[in-house]
């Protein structure tokens, strides 16, 4: 396959490519564009997994959970991508999960966590826009104490009266200008606790003398408490107050605590209202290797997506799944094997 052509030439999903005779015509993009050495960049590419989806759709060999990938115009990942049946995540242009995760019937075009990750690609750690919790950009955006609602950036208003604007949801934001440490408005918890933080850090750097700081909270670009949160010797899985979510965590320096995600503790905990089944979480709450649905059970990756590299199973056989973990007990007395961290 040449390298593909301007996308403008054929349309969405297309690329134009020549024949022998030089001869050239739109076809469907089935693999990732080639460098000058015929390579194809990415075995991972966007509209190389969709048409992997599409030949077992037409073999009748789709997975149960099998994931069908939402590619944009040039045939890489699109903003939003979704779990059937559990949730939708946010991604960049090569898959990657990014923040952003909402229920698979919510709206959500993830532009603001698309944006807050290319800029921070670049390394800047500064204040960001706010981002609502499932990528979408907060209509509401203040900058030091004045605000604006984003439909109308010319019109400006003070902090203090964020609540009589147009955009003012309480639901979603801090206004109380009675609070017991003074006024709050705009910054949600999460945000407060780091900047007392960072404050009482640079006040004691002033003083000549360095402060030392065990657990400063990580914040997500919504302003809430992020996934994974630290308590002295333990990382812990959050919800977006920083309580903990059931008993997920894992020691500090452990194969647990390595790659240590809380995806599964974060997809349950927003499945925790929903009728469809919810996922399984290791002790560290990643997904756990293999899931079930109904009475199929089959192995998943880092990101609760299918791998359809290894043949589903019935419930009664999961233990012959690669990825089903080997434990001396016997898998048909109910139990379940804990997860096993390399």
């Amino acid at each position: 396959m040449s390298e593909q052509k301007p996308l403008e030439m054929c349309g969405p999903h297309l690329t134009c490519v020549s024949d022998e005779v030089g001869v050239a015509k739109c076809q469907k993009i089935t693999e990732a564009p080639t460098d000058h050495s015929g390579e194809s960049k990415d075995p991972n590419f966007c509209m190389a997994r969709r048409h992997e989806y599409e030949v077992a759709k037409e073999k009748g060999s789709l997975g149960i959970a099998q994931m069908y990938p939402e590619c944009d115009a040039g045939g890489y990942y699109a903003p939003r991508q979704c779990l059937p049946g559990t949730v939708c995540y946010c991604s960049n242009l090569m898959g990657e999960r990014i923040f952003g995760l909402a229920l698979t019937n919510e709206y959500q075009d993830c532009a603001c966590a698309r944006d807050i990750a290319r800029i921070q690609e670049f390394g800047f750690t500064g204040r960001l826009p706010h981002c609502l919790p499932n990528g979408d950009y907060d209509e509401l955006q203040c900058v030091v104490r004045t605000c604006f609602c984003r439909s109308h950036p010319e019109t400006v208003f003070a902090m203090h009266k964020m609540n009589d604007s147009a955009c003012f949801d309480p639901k979603i934001h801090i206004f109380d200008p009675e609070g017991r440490e003074g006024p709050r408005y705009y910054m949600k918890d999460c945000e407060l606790q780091r900047a007392k933080i960072e404050v009482q850090i640079a006040e004691a750097e002033l003083e000549g003398t360095k402060m030392i700081v065990a657990d400063i909270p990580t914040c997500d670009p919504d302003g809430n408490f992020a996934p994974i949160q630290t308590d002295f010797n333990r990382l812990y899985c959050a919800d977006q107050n920083g309580n903990q979510i059931e008993t997920y965590e894992a020691e500090k320096f452990t194969a647990a605590a390595t790659g240590m995600n809380c995806y599964c503790a974060r997809a349950k905990l927003l499945l925790s209202n929903s009728a469809t089944g919810k996922p399984k979480c290791c002790s560290n709450g990643n997904y756990k290797p293999w899931q079930c649905i109904g009475d199929t059970c089959f192995c998943v990756n880092s990101l609760g997506q299918q791998d359809t590299s290894i043949p589903q199973v019935y419930v009664d056989d999961r233990h012959l799944l690669d990825c089903y973990p080997p434990t001396d007990v016997d898998p048909e007395d109910g139990t379940e094997p804990p997860c096993v961290y390399e």
